[in-house]
């Protein structure tokens, strides 16, 4: 087993591990497709920072042993000192279209989102990080809904990994922090609400047993006491008139409804048949 896939084996077992005060995670598939095309053991430190696993990152250097851990901190503050460089969803060479102008990501550096500025919303007051987060939970970028838990007020795993989305897309439409990128296109998430699709209540037949004892254990409680026998028999036999009663009204109604209906249509059709035949008898005096 090569030192990348020892670690990226090792990490998956913490992250599956909740530390305290915080959910378990579930790695998904795309996920751990990353982890195992990295090109090597740095690639894969980078891509779990990415992830928003930086607490595991550190337990897992942690863990191993005392002799090495010097050198582990070493290796993982390198492999992230070469990715806060990097651009967050392109590179130095992606042409974009800025003010009318084709050029690229790298010829305005200091304008497009680079890893680590996911993280700027921890500086924030509670109040101003809770603003954000609301708009995110609007925008179906966090929640239960999208399986990303959170804190209010407090900028986490799951924000951090929903702000960065934003940043890749507002970098790849060529808007950076001048135009402010994340909030524009943060605006337009919320501008623009994906339905759900409506849920349709299944028809459940009544459970007339557990209703009747419903119905019992409350003349009991009305009572005070144990209903006789006959005493159940005349409450059942008034229900049923009242009961009755509703109902034939009810088929009464639903009837007169259905006749009055059938006539105005009849008659409808009377008066469009009797207008055709005057008609043809103006203009054909043959038929």
């Amino acid at each position: 087993m090569t030192e990348k896939e020892q670690f990226i084996s090792e990490i998956l077992a913490l992250v599956k591990q909740p530390l305290a005060g915080a959910n378990p995670i579930i790695p998904t598939e795309q996920q751990i497709a990353e982890l195992q095309t990295s090109e090597d053991k740095s690639a894969a430190i980078i891509k779990v920072q990415d992830f928003g696993w930086g607490d595991y990152l550190n337990q897992w250097s942690l863990n191993q042993p005392v002799s090495d851990q010097d050198s582990v901190a070493n290796a993982i503050a390198s492999a992230l000192q070469q990715d806060e460089t990097q651009f967050l969803g392109v590179n130095a060479n992606t042409v974009i279209n800025r003010g009318g102008e084709v050029t690229t990501i790298g010829a305005f550096a200091e304008n497009y989102y680079v890893f680590g500025d996911q993280n700027a919303p921890e500086a924030l007051t509670p109040e101003e990080i809770r603003t954000i987060q609301a708009n995110l939970i609007n925008a179906g970028l966090l929640g239960s809904k999208v399986n990303r838990p959170f804190r209010p007020g407090v900028w986490g795993q799951y924000d951090r990994e929903a702000m960065k989305l934003l940043m890749e897309l507002a970098n790849e439409n060529g808007e950076g922090k001048a135009e402010k990128g994340w909030e524009t296109l943060l605006q337009v998430y919320l501008d623009n609400p994906i339905q759900e699709p409506t849920k349709i209540q299944s028809y459940l037949p009544p459970d007339y047993k557990s209703i009747s004892n419903s119905v019992n254990n409350l003349f009991e409680s009305e009572l005070g006491r144990k209903p006789k026998p006959y005493e159940l028999r005349l409450l059942a036999d008034t229900y049923s008139v009242n009961a009755k009663k509703a109902y034939e009204q009810d088929v009464a109604l639903n009837t007169t409804r259905t006749s009055c209906c059938c006539r105005r249509v009849r008659r409808l059709w009377q008066s469009h048949t009797t207008c055709n035949r005057n008609r043809c008898n103006r203009h054909r005096p043959w038929c």
